[in-house]
Order: structure tokens, then sequence, then C-alpha cells
């Protein structure tokens, strides 16, 4: 996921480097570090609690990637 994330918005404007761009890279990365760090905890509600946070970043992507799509920023970077 986060790989797909990079290469879709690498074409993002240079004025969204800061903004849309960095929010959707953080948002994948920290999916998939969040699980791999609830991995490491001993016991299941502790680990459990990271799925939950996880989850959360997974949403925040969803809703970030729906924004991206509705100002054209990810259609005009897939036809690119």
């Amino acid at each position: 996921m986060a790989v797909l994330v990079y290469r879709h918005t690498d074409r993002f404007p240079a004025s969204e480097r800061y903004g849309l761009r960095s929010q959707m890279r953080r948002a994948a990365v920290s999916t998939r570090t969040i699980i791999v760090e609830g991995c490491s905890r001993e016991g299941e509600a502790d680990y459990l609690r990271f799925l939950d946070i996880a989850l959360g970043s997974a949403k925040e992507l969803v809703h970030l990637a729906g924004l991206a799509t509705r100002l054209s920023l990810l259609d005009a970077a897939r036809s690119r």
C-alpha cells in the first residue's frame, strides 16, 4: 500500500508537497509500521490496541485518497 501511495502521489503538484501528499504518505507508512510494532507486544490486549490505532491510520488514508480524487489529484497522477 505504501509503495502505491508513494507512486501515485509522486506527481502531485509541488504545492501539495507538505500538504495532502505528505499526509497520505505518512498515513500509508504508519498503518503497517503500527501493526509491526503491535506484533512485538507481549499481551493480546496491547496488540489489539495497536491494531485499532493502525485501523485509524488506514481510514485516514481512505479519506485523504477520496479528497485527492475529488480534487482530481489522483486522476491526474494516474494519467501521467
